[in-house]
């Protein structure tokens, strides 16, 4: 069986001439792809990239869930190419909507829409220290560990433990234990960083404050007579 195939208008649609039958095949309709969700910091641009939208598209429209002056008119970016960049100056949470256009053919005029989540935080890393030293106090030589709690956009730790120890920066380093030589009040920092680019660190630290004795506080037993004088 001889079969011709005849491509009319490229982006309308395919027909297929059997001796059989005819058969149409029509471009599939557009489809938008955002991306993945976005977490970023205050002032730091955000690009959004909706290359991975499918069909013949037209214009990529996005909707950046903010507002450009006070009179509340909505950000967006209108382009025939897929990428684009906004910034927020305020934290929160943005609910970002690419609407793709169908550029000819059958679908043309179609619309297809996806979202991506950016989460814009004030960029401070943050955690506490918590240690196994009770009450803040400790004898020499016993060992005492720290831990960093509350973490909260924290990519690399460093401590200084107050007696001249301090470590580099690691990601791994959230718990360390040491022990102290010498009596003596100790300022343990727990230096934080958060890494915005290749560039560009923010910076944190958080204290905690450290009481070493020679020996155990004593212990006296008080004997409390009831004999009555």
């Amino acid at each position: 069986m001889k079969t011709s195939v005849l491509k009319i208008l490229s982006v309308f649609c395919f027909v297929m001439v059997t001796a059989a039958s005819v058969q149409i095949f029509f471009p599939p309709k557009p489809e938008a792809d955002a991306g993945d969700d976005i977490r970023v910091i205050v002032g730091q641009p955000v690009n959004f990239d909706g290359s991975g939208s499918a069909g013949s598209i037209l214009r990529y429209n996005w909707f950046f869930g903010e507002v450009t002056d006070e009179e509340h008119t909505p950000a967006y970016h209108v382009s025939d190419e897929p990428t684009a960049e906004f910034t927020y100056w305020r934290t929160g949470v943005y609910q970002v909507v690419l609407f793709v256009e169908e550029q000819t053919g059958w679908h043309r005029g179609e619309y297809s829409r996806d979202v991506v989540q950016v989460t814009v935080t004030s960029g401070e890393p943050r955690a506490n220290i918590w240690s196994s030293a009770a009450d803040g106090t400790a004898v020499e030589e016993e060992e005492v560990t720290f831990r960093a709690e509350d973490i909260e956009d924290v990519d690399e730790y460093s401590w200084d433990l107050g007696d001249g120890t301090d470590t580099d920066w690691s990601g791994e380093t959230t718990e360390i234990m040491h022990s102290y030589q010498r009596s003596g009040e100790y300022n343990i920092i727990l230096r934080l960083r958060r890494k915005v680019n290749s560039d560009y660190y923010v910076y944190n630290e958080t204290h905690y404050r450290l009481k070493v004795m020679n020996e155990p506080p004593e212990i006296v037993d008080i004997e409390i007579s009831t004999e009555t004088i």
